[in-house]
């Protein structure tokens, strides 16, 4: 499935693959998206962008926020669950505590440590 671009250099193959996620989800199978690390760094980038709009009186963007983390979190499940699982347990505290700062340089660089460059 194409995600950031990087996996979509066939068209064809792309379009197969929702087709055969489409068939999977009628057969009644679960369908997870491919889990790309550089579209969750994207997410929680965001995540952060409008958390801090929400302090500058954007009290609507912490939804935004949220459903950004949430994103993050689906695109590291299906290969990577305990990144995913990092995430989630960021957004949970998120979700209890408004006030609560999630470290996203920490998330990302436990996605995506410097070293794999």
């Amino acid at each position: 499935m194409a995600c950031c671009g990087k996996k979509a250099a066939d068209l064809r193959k792309v379009i197969q693959g929702l087709l055969d996620d489409y068939e999977q989800h009628v057969g009644g199978m679960r369908v997870m998206r491919d889990s790309c690390k550089v579209c969750a760094c994207k997410h929680i980038s965001q995540a952060r962008a409008l958390l801090l709009e929400m302090n500058k009186g954007y009290p609507e963007h912490y939804w935004f926020a949220m459903g950004h983390l949430a994103e993050a979190e689906d695109e590291l499940m299906k290969e990577f669950p305990e990144l995913g699982g990092k995430v989630r347990e960021e957004r949970l505290k998120l979700e209890q505590d408004k006030k609560y700062w999630i470290p996203f340089a920490d998330l990302i660089i436990a996605i995506d440590p410097p070293e794999s460059k």
